[in-house]
């Protein structure tokens, strides 16, 4: 016993060691900003259309933001979610003069319709799945029966004692094969 508490107090140990999950602080360049609703929009406008920007989110693989566009024109304008492009400053550690080297890259904003089609092609194939699922499982049930029939049969004209008899064995492996297309 006292051999194993060291094991359990460093499986304790590592089991506590949590990594903060990244912050991230987004600081719009323009200096006029708005607030509505707790959120700080950025607004610009050019040649009759307005746009307003702000945070929205985080989530594990985006950044999300609440943008909202006016057109004031009498003409008609595209809004292309795929063509909106983000430029922030992005800092890496120079080594030879030791300090913070900032440069500007843009980051594309993701299609939507793209995105909607994703969702729906790994919704759809979840649906099939448990389709598949739901067939295969009725079919082994069905196959089972006659075995079942025919392993109680069977021991029912065995005179032999058994420890365990054809029909425990077959429903064994029935229920198994079931257990095994939840999976």
């Amino acid at each position: 016993m006292k051999k194993l508490i060291p094991y359990l107090l460093t499986i304790a140990l590592f089991a506590s060691c949590v990594s903060p999950k990244p912050v991230v602080r987004l600081t719009p360049k323009e200096t006029k900003t708005t607030w509505e609703h707790g959120k700080e929009f950025t607004s610009y406008y050019k040649d009759g259309v307005i746009a307003h920007c702000a945070y929205q989110y985080t989530d594990d693989d985006y950044i999300v933001f609440d943008i909202e566009v006016i057109n004031t024109t009498d003409e008609a304008v595209l809004v292309s979610p795929e063509k909106m492009v983000m430029y922030t400053d992005s800092g890496k550690w120079d080594p030879v003069t030791n300090q913070i080297v900032y440069s500007t890259f843009p980051i594309y904003a993701e299609d939507p319709e793209m995105r909607i089609l994703m969702n729906d092609l790994a919704q759809s194939q979840i649906e099939a799945n448990q389709k598949n699922l739901t067939t295969t499982s009725a079919v082994t049930a069905a196959l089972s029966i006659p075995v079942l029939i025919a392993a109680a049969s069977a021991d029912a004209k065995d005179d032999r004692q058994r420890t365990i008899t054809r029909t425990e064995v077959a429903s064994i492996a029935t229920e198994t094969t079931l257990d095994a297309l939840d999976m």
